[in-house]
């Protein structure tokens, strides 16, 4: 995969973060698949569907830095 080099005005206007591989769409996909799948099925599933590799322990790293938020009762 070929590298592409953004600057930092490019990466806020496209909600990226820096030195990040994934964009926030796909880093959406592997979230909600990962909430539904293991992470090696979502590695799996991504890959199927996008055509891009990202393994499982990426998968629960993306996971395991949201900030999720409890829900109001």
């Amino acid at each position: 995969m070929g590298e592409l080099t953004l600057k930092a005005k490019q990466l806020q206007r496209l909600g990226l973060k820096a030195r990040s591989r994934l964009s926030p769409l796909l880093q959406k996909c592997c979230l909600r698949l990962s909430a539904n799948e293991s992470y090696q099925k979502a590695e799996v599933e991504i890959e199927a569907l996008t055509g891009v590799k990202v393994g499982h322990s990426t998968q629960q790293k993306l996971v395991l830095e949201q900030d999720f938020q409890l829900p109001l009762a």
